[in-house]
């Protein structure tokens, strides 16, 4: 079994990039997006979704890696695909857990990312999609996670539509009450961008393999066998994958006020430069 974890921070292209390497020969998932519940096992009621190779005991290590291998013998797959965007804040202690595992790290501009994000901090509950998430929760984590799921939804209809808390959790929710979404989404894309970069310099290069959204939507055949090539899957023409298009590049400045970006801009400003990203 082959663990190929996906890092990228929320509204990055990560669920595009799952839905194409499960497509590859020999590649499986879990029945749902992000198993967050799993790699939060053993640690439910730490604040932040920022956790350390030190907090990783063996009991946890092993109920992780024997998802991973269920996973594979469920769906008779060498290489089980992972997404789950809170990882971006803690891929020094998914590597604790699968030290031999590959990653695919993907960026995307911080403007996009944020206008998305925002996006999604105001987005209408699918029930359907948290059912499909509510069997990869541990049984004992039920009633604490259910108490919290109706707590966000609660403060979501008294607060203008906004959800207490919504992605990977950056730092304490309390942190972010005076805040604006527009500062919220920029905070949270930039923890997630920053933190990923400096745990990818302490990993060897050879396992993990880097692009851009942009790169990958406008020269996606290229992307794709180079990414089989990493994986070590064959790529087949024949393969029908999830279509790809860029018509999402450019969206944050197109959609977004001048005001909003004046309050975005200082915010992401370092993380666009240092990751080549224009943001004059």
């Amino acid at each position: 079994m082959n663990p190929i974890i996906i890092i990228g921070a929320p509204r990055s292209g990560t669920n595009l990039l799952r839905n194409i390497l499960t497509s590859f020969n020999g590649a499986s998932t879990w029945g749902c997006d992000e198993i967050p519940y799993i790699w939060r096992y053993g640690n439910k009621e730490f604040p932040t979704d920022i956790l350390t190779p030190e907090m990783v005991t063996p009991k946890i290590k092993k109920y992780i890696r024997n998802h991973f291998e269920k996973i594979s013998r469920k769906m008779k797959c060498n290489y089980v695909i992972e997404k789950t965007c809170a990882n971006s804040l803690r891929v020094d202690y998914l590597d604790k857990i699968q030290p031999n595992a590959k990653y695919i790290y993907i960026k995307r501009n911080g403007i996009d990312a944020v206008y998305s994000i925002m996006k999604r901090w105001n987005a209408q509950v699918s029930y359907l999609y948290t059912l499909r998430k509510l069997k990869y929760v541990p049984l004992s984590s039920i009633p604490y996670y259910g108490f919290h799921y109706i707590n966000n939804r609660f403060y979501k209809m008294r607060n203008k539509n906004r959800l207490k808390f919504w992605g990977p959790r950056f730092t304490k929710t309390e942190e972010l009450s005076n805040l604006s979404l527009e500062e919220v989404s920029a905070k949270q894309w930039v923890a997630c961008v920053d933190r990923s970069n400096a745990s990818f310099k302490k990993i060897d290069p050879s396992r993990v393999y880097k692009l851009t959204y942009e790169n990958f939507v406008t020269s996606s055949q290229d992307q794709i066998e180079k990414m089989a090539e990493f994986i070590g899957v064959s790529f087949e023409d024949n393969i029908q994958f999830p279509s790809v298009n860029d018509l999402s590049i450019g969206k944050g400045l197109r959609n977004l006020s001048t005001s909003q970006i004046e309050l975005i801009k200082p915010i992401i400003k370092r993380t666009m430069i240092e990751n080549k990203y224009p943001c004059v």
